[in-house]
């Protein structure tokens, strides 16, 4: 068990690192002067190892073992092994998954899970478009043994949708902290503006505008005029 296990984790790994490669492949190809981010590669393979081949790993054998048990018809069987990993063990994978990427970023534990929360719907409806399809003709043609290699496969298309998902959502806060930073800066000249259109008038200590300073300064020379 402990040598699949660690079969299931190397394999893992090392496709995780392929499918990000990819990824930044073809979001970076229109930049000639891209480099390949190779942290960034470096925590999706620690996920890979870490997270997805253990996880997936006890989630095939969970499925084979418990539907094997309760003998159903095969169909049946097929229809509750594809349920298991898709509405058990695929959560579980995504709700480690973002947390620890964005531990590995360097944020902290409230950032990282504003941030899942924020993923988690778009990962995961990518992710039921996807993997009852593909654990469909796994169950179905292969062996257990061969399942989780299966699996791997396929997962470098899917874990570099996942990998353009994280991209795309940090572009998208980029965009927005310098949206939110270039307002804050007009707020700050527009205040400085709002301050300059006024004066305080020593006797009153009230503030009034220049407009107004200037009509009551013109209305006091008529009073004066007409006085003379």
């Amino acid at each position: 068990m402990a040598l699949a296990l660690g079969k299931s984790a190397i394999t893992s790994g090392v496709l995780m690192t392929v499918g990000d490669i990819l990824c930044q492949g073809i979001t970076t190809r229109s930049s000639p002067n891209a480099k390949l981010d190779l942290t960034r590669t470096a925590r999706f393979a620690a996920a890979g190892f870490l997270l997805h081949g253990p996880i997936f790993h006890a989630g095939f054998r969970v499925a084979d073992k418990r539907v094997a048990a309760l003998a159903l018809t095969p169909r049946l069987g097929l229809a509750l092994k594809v349920s298991i990993l898709q509405f058990a063990t695929f959560p579980v994978y995504l709700a480690a998954f973002f947390p620890a990427m964005g531990m590995m970023e360097g944020r902290g534990w409230s950032s990282s899970s504003k941030r899942s929360i924020e993923l988690f719907p778009k990962a995961y409806t990518a992710g039921l478009c996807f993997w009852p399809f593909v654990n469909i003709v796994n169950f179905a043609y292969f062996r257990p043994s061969q399942r989780m290699v299966v699996a791997n496969v396929a997962g470098i298309f899917f874990n570099t949708a996942l990998s353009f998902i994280i991209l795309t959502h940090q572009i998208s806060r980029k965009k927005q902290n310098k949206e939110t930073e270039v307002r804050g800066e007009m707020d700050v000249q527009d205040e400085r503006e709002e301050k300059l259109r006024f004066e305080v008038v020593p006797q009153g200590r009230v503030l009034i505008g220049y407009g107004a300073a200037r009509n009551i300064e013109s209305w006091s020379c008529r009073m004066k005029n007409e006085n003379l």
